[in-house]
């Protein structure tokens, strides 16, 4: 589709590049505020996914005298909202006046919930050669486990598709919550006590091609119990959400002694995300949030691993 919104569709794409600003993927990220910032983000207390990007929507800050719109909506801000797993698009449209600086972008910072600090991206949009939208899209702070990403997106047009950029001008706006939120895991999404690992890492790796030149080391049981202990620790996440992504990393951990079930855990550079397969069922993936386990990986790693242990990404940095 045209318009502000033709990212509708990729939605759990654009998820994942929130969720970069959240982690410091990116330079000027956004920033997750302390203190009383966090009981000023209603998106905070959130029990479900739905609740979540709701109260993300329900926060979204609004020109004065907005209000709903039921009429037809013209080309640029058509599109359905998206929903994919616990990644979801819910929108609103309402029928307002540009603010007399035409500065909504200004207006919308200046009050976004929670205290928040975001880095912006900024567009227009066209449709058959005249311009027809001013949009934009925010990240917003996340707290908790299970908040994976949220953010905030915003275009405007006329009632009859037509650009609407002059300060007093009526105008139509649309409001996107684009979030993630994950539940928790299984209980019993844990490594046994006493299995061992077999810990793997590259001397090469790249988002277009296999990762090459593996290093493997069969760990003992003291480092075997440090990997499974941040292995265990980390919450649900979407999955990859890139185009282009890198194997940093794989780990087997198996019983010690008898039978059981043996998990594989692949640790991949796009968002942090870890894929786990528990015998031959693949499970959900989990989200390296605070690149925990990562840096287990890289301390315990052979120093031949060159790739694992320099890689750069959202875990970029030394590791202690």
């Amino acid at each position: 589709m045209t318009g502000p919104h033709g990212l509708l569709a990729c939605a759990k794409a654009l998820s994942a590049g929130l969720a970069l600003l959240a982690s410091g993927g990116m330079a000027a990220a956004a920033t997750t505020p302390a203190g009383p910032a966090h009981a000023r983000a209603p998106w905070a207390s959130a029990k479900s996914a739905k609740q979540f990007a709701t109260d993300v929507l329900s926060s979204a800050p609004l020109p004065p005298g907005a209000r709903a719109w039921a009429g037809k909506v013209p080309e640029p801000l058509r599109g359905a909202g998206a929903y994919e797993g616990s990644t979801l698009d819910l929108y609103r449209i309402y029928d307002v006046t540009e603010p007399a600086d035409s500065a909504l972008q200004g207006y919308v910072l200046a009050r976004l919930p929670g205290g928040s600090l975001a880095e912006v991206q900024n567009g227009r949009s066209s449709l058959r050669g005249r311009e027809t939208s001013e949009n934009f899209s925010v990240g917003l702070p996340t707290f908790g486990p299970h908040e994976y990403s949220a953010g905030l997106s915003y275009g405007t047009s006329t009632s009859n598709g037509w650009g609407c950029l002059a300060p007093g001008q009526a105008c139509l706006l649309r409001v996107d919550a684009q979030t993630t939120w994950e539940p928790s895991r299984q209980p019993d999404e844990v490594v046994p006590p006493g299995d061992l690992a077999t810990l793997t890492g590259y001397t090469e790796t790249s988002p277009c091609c296999p990762s090459s030149g593996p290093v493997t080391v069969k760990l003992g049981a003291k480092e075997s119990a440090r990997l499974a202990e941040a292995f265990d620790t980390l919450p649900l996440g979407p999955g990859p959400g890139c185009y282009g992504d890198a194997l940093l990393y794989s780990v087997v951990f198996r019983r010690a002694k008898g039978r059981g079930t043996t998990y594989t855990v692949d640790g991949w550079q796009c968002m942090s995300w870890v894929a786990v397969a528990a015998g031959k069922e693949q499970l959900h993936p989990l989200y390296d949030r605070g690149c925990s386990l990562d840096h287990v990986v890289r301390l315990l790693v052979p120093a031949s691993a060159k790739a694992t242990r320099t890689e750069s990404g959202p875990c970029t940095g030394p590791v202690y």
